[in-house]
């Protein structure tokens, strides 16, 4: 479905719900909701990342593994 629709018919489930208060109070709370487990996924995939880096980092320390170039990488891209 492309999202277009998908708007579309959330606009028709959500227009009879616009006239109640108590009703347009749980729809922010949600979506309030929704933001906020969103950002704390990317907050969580942020630090994954950091983590993998600087996992990646001692072991390149410790001489486990071998690191790149910086001109190698460049000339990569």
């Amino acid at each position: 479905m492309e999202t277009v629709q998908i708007r579309a018919e959330l606009f028709r489930e959500m227009n009879p719900m616009l006239d109640s208060k108590e009703m347009l109070q749980k729809m922010l709370l949600y979506v309030r909701t929704l933001f906020a487990e969103q950002k704390a996924g990317q907050k969580q995939e942020q630090i994954n990342h950091l983590n993998h880096a600087f996992s990646e980092f001692k072991q390149m320390q410790e001489g486990t593994i071998e690191g790149i170039a910086a001109e190698d990488l460049l000339n990569e891209l």
